[in-house]
């Protein structure tokens, strides 16, 4: 079939006359393995006198002559720090070999992030959640390895995280008990709350507000906390209580949906501040 010739210059020796597969990597009629018969004769005075033949067996395999390819449906990514987990990446493998190193599989760099490769290299996944305030941004690279050791790469690919108010803020003292007397000035500090908000957004992160205020004799400073007294109290007097349940509330700056509440219990001690009075005067015996 012309496949196989003995080499013009080296009489002894066997050689491909043709491609053994016109395109090695695509379906072919060729055959995988050949039987040569080789017929040796010797020529003594011009004409044909021995001969002897030899059966070779070729049996054809196929070479890793591709290299892999793959490529990604974004060259960059905008995703919020909610994004749920699932696909957020198409991803396109090829490779022309059809035997050795027609396989692949494939890997994601930094391989320590929250993204991972579908065994079939057809999708990035993201497969846990974000956090904008712990890491903002990643640059990911995919590479497709054959089964024959070559590579190729995708990216990097910037994916940058955009934040989310996903985090309530947290007081402290969640709850106190505090005591004073009765008759403290105006201005006396009795307690202060301190808030945080883990999202990263304009300073500060929450608003502080006293439940109430307007009908207590307390007071609060929302930029500092403190709680101090705004009128004093008499513990003797019938409209005076001689304890108060105050509520602060620390309110999510961008979302007033978002809050929690600190609890203080102020306990009125009483003073010895009255003189003793008679009934009437002057006393009739």
């Amino acid at each position: 079939n012309s496949r196989f010739a003995m080499d013009a210059t080296n009489p002894l020796k066997v050689v491909t006359a043709t491609a053994l597969f016109p395109d090695p990597d695509s379906p072919t009629l060729d055959p995988r393995s050949y039987e040569l018969v080789i017929e040796c004769k010797d020529l003594f005075g011009g004409t044909t006198s021995l001969a002897n033949r030899a059966t070779l067996q070729v049996t054809v395999t196929e070479a890793n002559d591709f290299t892999p390819t793959l490529t990604a449906n974004v060259t960059s990514l905008t995703l919020p720090e909610n994004n749920p987990t699932g696909k957020i990446i198409t991803l396109t493998p090829g490779d022309k070999d059809r035997g050795l190193g027609g396989t692949y599989s494939c890997t994601v760099t930094p391989a320590n992030g929250p993204f991972r490769v579908s065994s079939d290299c057809t999708t990035l996944l993201q497969v846990s959640n974000f956090d904008y305030e712990t890491v903002k941004s990643y640059a990911l690279s995919v590479t497709i390895t054959d089964d024959g050791g070559k590579t190729a790469t995708v990216g990097p690919i910037p994916i940058t995280i955009t934040n989310v108010n996903d985090n309530i803020p947290v007081c402290n003292p969640v709850l106190t008990t505090v005591s004073i007397f009765e008759n403290s000035a105006a201005g006396t500090a009795i307690s202060t709350v301190t808030c945080t908000d883990q999202d990263e957004t304009t300073t500060p992160y929450t608003t502080l507000s006293l439940i109430n205020e307007g009908s207590l004799p307390f007071q609060l400073d929302p930029a500092t906390g403190v709680v101090t007294v705004k009128t004093p109290m008499d513990y003797d007097s019938a409209t005076s209580l001689s304890r108060y349940d105050l509520t602060v509330r620390s309110t999510d700056k961008n979302n007033s949906a978002i809050f929690v509440d600190s609890f203080i219990k102020v306990i009125i001690k009483p003073l010895e501040d009255n003189v003793p009075t008679f009934p009437t005067s002057p006393l009739t015996v």
